[in-house]
């Protein structure tokens, strides 16, 4: 292990991106058990000391204005970026970012050049450079469901072995490290560089005036108790939802207990159980069918085959047909007091929800049932993002020194700009809020079964939520075998990648 200069201060108690997160314990059952840290970790406050500095262990170095690039995807309406800023504007993110990157330039004397590309022509040009063999890009910064494919093609380097990044540093994510590597390759890394990641994290945003009037209960407190769970998401949803345009038809017009895509992953994964896990040698395995498994299905099942208390923009957009579902119905109805909970990631209600007039709280995704110690809240693949370094690059060296250093500077500068001038301020609306991001952060977690798609299991999941009748375990005996021999394919893959 690469050993990291490190300190002590209050800034521990702030929701980060990366590197205090504890692990995820893991057992052969197919369910992650908590280490029964979550309740003290959310109420109490390191006392106020001396300030904390993030000083990576990296020699002095002169680059003589070296030229790195990097490949990202443009920035979002609401300045949501990893890289993107260009001059200071006066948007505190844009100039934290700005600042962090001009920062890494002068010290280090390089020239850093985005490369920043249109989201879903990332992977298209990626793939294209990456088969003529291009050295194009120091590193990428895309979202993780592209890196995962370019990691099991054998693109990308293990970042274990290179000179300069240490992947057990505190402002890379540990339990993407943990939960992600093979046979102890890490291929891709998040950090305090992937703002995306941690805007993009699932959680439940609730409309505050919808839960008082049907009176749901004190949703803060279930969570601190442990009740908050699947059963009593569900008894409250079916409580709020109403024909309101009186035509008796559940449309967009109407109340809906929760927005959402298709949630059956959440409900998965948020019960800790995994499509794989990983044994001693850190070697991946199918977990196979379980009860907890099966019971977890079946609850999201009964939620998200209610059509008459759930609505599925994936879903429903097929009858309505909008160019996004999201925003142009789910946000305003939202908004407009028409629903009582939105399932996505929690930086939208920074980057959505500003102008809402009702109050509005966030909650975690719920357990499976009270005996669960942890709460386990999952990423949207297709927006967060993980760095990594293309096999292309011909001194890889040289960009894992720059993320590094990118990464640990981020911590006082973006993470820190996001937490307290943005998120806990533009983006949630009480205090509550805030211990229940930091509680969501820690409570990230990472199926490698689902990332890595073998066997499609993870989309036959998923597709639970839209079946007339829950199907899965007959389903998955043929979808088990193909998912074994994609496994040990990628095992050989990344036994020969060096």
């Amino acid at each position: 292990m690469k050993n990291v200069r490190r300190t002590l201060s209050a800034l521990l108690a702030l929701l980060t991106v990366s590197g205090i997160f504890a692990s995820c314990a893991q057992n052969p059952s197919g369910t992650v058990p908590s280490d029964d840290t979550t309740a003290s970790e959310t109420t109490t406050q390191a006392p106020e000391t001396t300030a904390k500095t993030y000083t990576p262990d990296l020699p002095e170095k002169n680059f003589n204005g070296k030229e790195l690039k990097a490949l990202t995807f443009q920035k979002s309406s609401a300045a949501i970026t990893d890289l993107c800023a260009y001059e200071t504007m006066g948007e505190p993110l844009n100039d934290a970012i700005y600042k962090r990157n001009s920062t890494i330039e002068e010290r280090y004397k390089i020239d850093l050049v985005i490369d920043e590309q249109v989201k879903n022509d990332c992977k298209k040009i990626v793939e294209s450079a990456l088969l003529a063999h291009e050295d194009r890009w120091g590193f990428l910064d895309i979202a993780i469901r592209e890196t995962v494919q370019f990691a099991s093609a054998g693109y990308l380097h293990d970042l274990v072995p290179l000179n300069y990044i240490d992947p057990e540093a505190e402002w890379w994510d540990q339990r993407c490290r943990e939960e992600m590597s093979i046979l102890g390759k890490v291929f891709f890394l998040i950090g305090d560089i992937n703002l995306f990641a941690a805007s993009e994290t699932y959680g439940l945003i609730f409309n505050k005036e919808v839960a008082e009037a049907f009176e749901v209960g004190d949703l803060y407190s279930m969570v601190h108790e442990g009740k908050w769970t699947i059963d009593a998401m569900y008894t409250m949803i079916t409580k709020v939802a109403g024909d309101v345009d009186g035509n008796g038809v559940m449309d967009q017009n109407d109340r809906y207990g929760l927005y959402t895509q298709n949630d059956m992953m959440n409900f998965y994964n948020g019960a800790g159980v995994r499509i794989a896990l990983k044994d001693k040698d850190d070697v991946p395995y199918l977990v196979g069918i379980t009860d907890r498994g099966i019971g977890a299905l079946e609850k999201g099942h009964k939620i998200m085959s209610d059509a008459n208390t759930v609505f599925a923009g994936d879903q429903r957009n097929k009858t309505i047909g909008a160019k996004s579902i999201y925003t142009e119905i789910i946000i305003p109805a939202f908004k407009n007091n028409l629903g009582l909970f939105y399932s996505t990631g929690i930086g939208n209600t920074y980057k959505n929800l500003r102008d809402m007039e009702a109050e509005y709280g966030i909650v975690p995704i719920p357990k499976y049932d009270e005996a669960q110690e942890e709460y386990y809240c999952g990423l949207l693949e297709s927006w967060a993002t993980v760095v990594s370094i293309p096999k292309t690059a011909s001194d890889p060296d040289f960009p894992a020194f720059i993320l590094e250093a990118l990464s640990a500077e981020s911590v006082l500068t973006v993470t820190k700009t996001w937490n307290e001038q943005c998120f806990n301020t533009k983006g949630v609306r009480d205090e509550e809020s805030i211990h229940m991001a930091e509680l969501i952060a820690k409570s990230r977690c990472y199926d490698i079964g689902y990332f890595f798609g073998w066997g499609n299991i993870g989309k036959q999941i998923k597709n639970q939520g839209s079946a007339a009748t829950m199907n899965f375990a007959s389903n998955y005996a043929s979808l088990e075998s193909k998912a074994q021999l994609a496994l040990e394919d990628t095992l050989k893959l990344f036994k020969s990648n060096t």
